[in-house]
């Protein structure tokens, strides 16, 4: 098991902050507190995770691998690579704002609307059924996401409670992506192991106080 963490820096250069064009990532063995992978790279932390953890697994020689991540490395495609490289990932979930859902009140964010796999639909918090005419679509500009479906229903457009959920004329939209599966697995983990999680930091800092020591 092993956990990862990043930094970044920016400088004063003559009264001006000039931003350092690197990200630094270092992997920690949970058992003996030593680094077994680390990287620099050009890209933010919700583009990092699989390749650090990646190249964690090969350093460690071992066929299934643990990885322990702040918020910040939360990413479908990231986790769901992970997913195929058999490295379980527990990645603490962003807390949900109101501005990423279209003004929608605490009782109607997205993590209220229930999905039926089965069915393939999700179901609102009053009980109505969202569907999807099951086409992929892609969103330009975030080709992290990767596509994804849209699930509505008619009757959002006239509901009383209709403003409590979205601001959108047409009614509520619910996109569920490619990586979803992978994501709720992931985030069941979080909330389930909440102990565990909190080793991250602990095993991070150790490297770290080592060092400078």
């Amino acid at each position: 098991m092993s956990t990862v963490d990043a930094d970044a820096r920016a400088l004063r250069v003559r009264g001006k902050t000039v931003e350092v064009s690197y990200n630094a990532q270092a992997a920690v063995d949970g058992k003996n507190k030593l680094l077994v992978a680390i990287d620099t790279i050009n890209k933010s932390d919700r583009n990092a995770l699989s390749a650090i953890a990646t190249e964690g697994k090969e350093n460690m020689e071992v066929e299934e691998l643990t990885v322990i991540l702040d918020k910040g490395f939360h990413n479908g495609r990231e986790i769901q690579n992970c997913e195929k490289a058999s490295i379980t990932t527990i990645v603490a979930v962003p807390d949900v704002a109101n501005r990423h859902e279209n003004g929608a009140r605490p009782d109607y964010l997205v993590t209220k609307f229930q999905y039926n796999k089965e069915h393939d639909t999700y179901t609102c918090p009053k009980g109505e059924t969202l569907t999807t005419k099951g086409t992929w679509h892609i969103k330009s500009g975030d080709k992290s996401r990767g596509s994804f479906k849209i699930y509505r229903t008619p009757k959002c457009k006239t509901y009383p409670v209709k403003h409590l959920s979205t601001k959108r004329k047409a009614g509520r939209e619910i996109e569920r992506s490619e990586n979803a599966e992978a994501v709720e697995a992931n985030n069941e983990r979080y909330h389930s192991q909440s102990e565990l999680y909190r080793k991250r930091q602990e095993w991070n800092e150790h490297i770290f106080g080592t060092i400078k020591r």
